[in-house]
């Protein structure tokens, strides 16, 4: 069984989690909530899959996250 990876970032511009991938052809999507990324997600790979002629039973996805913070400590005691 194939794992697809999706790597999932927030973009602060938009206030919105995006996922994209590599491994899915035309794979790209946004939503305001991670939770509803990631069901989203797994409607639209199936979709995406099946349009790309990858006929599965079943698959894995493994979701990435990545996180990045800027953090400033201007006057500090």
């Amino acid at each position: 069984m194939k794992t697809y990876k999706i790597n999932i970032s927030w973009d602060n511009e938009g206030q919105s989690w995006v996922g994209e991938s590599d491994d899915i052809p035309g794979f790209v999507v946004g939503h305001n909530s991670y939770d509803g990324l990631v069901e989203r997600s797994k409607y639209i790979v199936h979709d995406l899959l099946e349009f790309n002629g990858i006929l599965e039973d079943e698959i894995n996805l493994a979701f990435i996250t990545k996180q990045h913070e800027r953090v400033t400590y201007s006057g500090r005691v």
